[in-house]
């Protein structure tokens, strides 16, 4: 399920889901409701979380609880061009192709070295 912060108020979109198959396909479901009079309907997006903290670490460690902040899709509300910006980047990340190991070819050293170089790195 996508956050609400991704849906489209304009075309009377309440849910949009993600799925993806065995084959690597990723497929987007949105839900949309019929409006015959092409009017808001406020009622459909309740208020929700949204990505801002509510409090900062200095806050959050003395212990201080404060609510979350809470968002609301209204009318007209349409996507940013930081948005898009984060959008287009997710998109080109889901589009890279998966890397793949190839065995590695011995570059002459010894496994002692080898072991070495392990036990440095170990804490």
């Amino acid at each position: 399920m996508m956050p609400k912060q991704c849906l489209d108020p304009s075309g009377h979109e309440v849910d949009r889901f993600v799925r993806i198959d065995n084959k690597g396909t990723i497929d987007y479901i949105s839900f949309r409701l019929p409006n015959r009079t092409g009017a808001f309907q406020n009622d459909l997006y309740l208020p929700f979380q949204s990505n801002t903290p509510a409090s900062d670490y200095a806050e959050w460690a003395s212990g201080v609880d404060k609510p979350a902040q809470m968002m609301q899709l209204h009318e007209g509300m349409e996507d940013t061009e930081l948005h898009s910006q984060k959008k287009s980047a997710f998109l080109a990340k889901l589009n890279k192709p998966v890397a793949t190991l190839a065995p590695k070819k011995d570059d002459g050293q010894s496994s002692a070295v080898q072991d070495k170089k392990i036990a440095d790195l170990e804490f």
